[in-house]
C-alpha cells in the first residue's frame, strides 16, 4: 500500500488548488494524472476564466457552484491533448461492473465512480440530499468481508466495505452509474500544438473586468445573504488564476507573467479564505473592497501583457 499512501499524501497536498476550479471529478482526475507522472500543467492553457461568466453562473442564474462548466477540460476529449484517453463505462448495477473493476485495479489502474452520499459516513453532511459524489477506487481486498480502498481527496482515504460500495454505486443516478478510468498508454507532449491551442484561446478571450466593480458594489449590501456565492466566486478566481500561472511556467513564459498570474490568484485566495472562515458580521468589507480594486488592476495589466506578447 506504500504507493497508494504516497498518492494520498500527494493528492491531499495538491488537490485543494484543483478543487477550487474544477468539479470533484475533474479535480480528482487531474490530481490522479499528476501522481502518475502526466504533466497536467499543460492542460491549463485556458483556465483564465472570464469574470462575468463565473458571476452570471453563481448570481444571475443562481446555479450550483459544482455545475459550473470550466473552459478547461470541459469535455473528455480535451484530455487527449496530452494523449490521455478517458474511458467511460456504464453499468446498471455494481455486480455487472465488479469483474472489470477488480481486473483494472489488479493491473494498477485506479477507477473513478459516482457514489450516493447517503450510505457513506464521512459524507454525512450531504446524506439528506441523497446527492452523489465522485470517488477514486484504488484497490480491492478480497475475503469474507471484502473491501475496497477508496479515496475522497483530500478528506478521506481508507477501506470501504463492499456492501457499502454496492449500495452507494447502485443508488447513483442511472446516467452516471458506472466507472471511468484513464488509459495512459499514449501520453505525450507536443509544445507546438499546445502553443497553438493557447494562441487560439487567447485570440478569443476578452474580459473588461467590470464584474469586479459589480461585486464591490454588492458586497456591503448582500454579504449576509450571499456570502457563500461570493466565496465560490473567489474560489474559482483563486483556482483558475493559479492553474493558469502553472501553464505559463510549464511553457517557459517570462517569469513576470507567471508571477503576475500568481499574484492575482493570491489576492483571490486571501479574499476566499476570509469568506470561507469568517462570520459575515466579522468581515472587514472595506478592506475586502480595496483588495478587489487591487485585483482588478492586476488582472487588467495581466491581460494587457498577455495580449501584447501575442502581438
Amino acid at each position: 500500500m506504500n504507493t497508494q499512501q504516497t498518492m494520498h499524501t500527494l493528492n491531499a497536498t495538491l488537490f485543494e488548488y484543483e478543487e477550487n476550479y474544477f468539479n470533484c471529478r475533474n479535480a480528482q482526475v487531474v490530481a490522479y494524472l499528476r501522481s502518475k507522472g502526466v504533466p497536467v500543467d499543460y492542460y491549463f492553457y485556458n483556465t483564465l476564466e472570464n469574470t462575468k461568466t463565473v458571476y452570471e453562473h453563481l448570481f444571475t442564474k443562481n446555479q450550483n457552484r459544482w455545475l459550473f462548466e470550466t473552459g478547461c477540460l470541459s469535455k473528455q476529449d480535451d484530455f487527449k491533448l496530452l494523449g490521455v484517453q478517458i474511458v467511460d463505462q456504464r453499468y446498471p448495477k455494481f455486480h455487472s461492473a465488479k469483474e472489470q473493476i477488480v481486473q483494472l485495479l489488479k493491473g494498477g489502474t485506479s477507477i473513478f465512480s459516482w457514489l450516493c452520499n447517503y450510505y457513506i459516513p464521512h459524507r454525512e453532511h450531504y446524506r439528506k440530499y441523497r446527492s452523489f459524489h465522485s470517488f477514486i477506487i484504488h484497490d480491492y481486498v478480497p475475503g469474507k468481508e471484502a473491501k475496497f480502498v477508496v479515496q475522497d481527496p483530500p478528506v478521506f482515504y481508507g477501506e470501504m466495505s463492499e456492501e457499502m460500495l454496492v449500495k452507494s454505486f447502485n443508488s447513483a443516478p442511472g446516467a452516471a452509474r458506472g466507472m471511468t478510468y484513464a488509459d495512459l498508454g499514449g501520453v505525450h507532449v507536443d509544445p507546438k500544438m499546445l502553443m497553438d491551442k493557447y494562441t487560439e484561446w487567447l485570440n478569443g478571450f476578452s474580459d473588461d473586468l467590470a464584474t469586479y466593480a459589480v461585486v464591490k458594489e454588492q458586497l456591503p449590501k448582500q454579504l449576509q445573504a450571499d456570502q457563500e456565492k461570493f466565496r465560490f466566486f473567489f474560489a474559482i478566481m483563486f483556482g483558475s488564476r493559479l492553474l493558469f500561472s502553472r501553464f505559463l511556467e510549464a511553457m517557459s513564459f517570462e517569469m513576470s507573467l507567471v508571477q503576475a498570474a500568481a499574484e492575482c490568484s493570491g489576492i483571490s485566495e486571501s479574499i476566499h479564505y476570509v469568506l470561507k472562515h469568517s462570520k459575515w458580521e466579522d468581515i472587514d468589507v472595506d478592506t475586502m473592497v480595496r483588495q478587489i480594486t487591487e485585483l482588478a488592476e492586476k488582472e487588467k495589466h495581466l491581460i494587457h501583457a498577455l495580449k501584447n506578447k501575442q502581438l
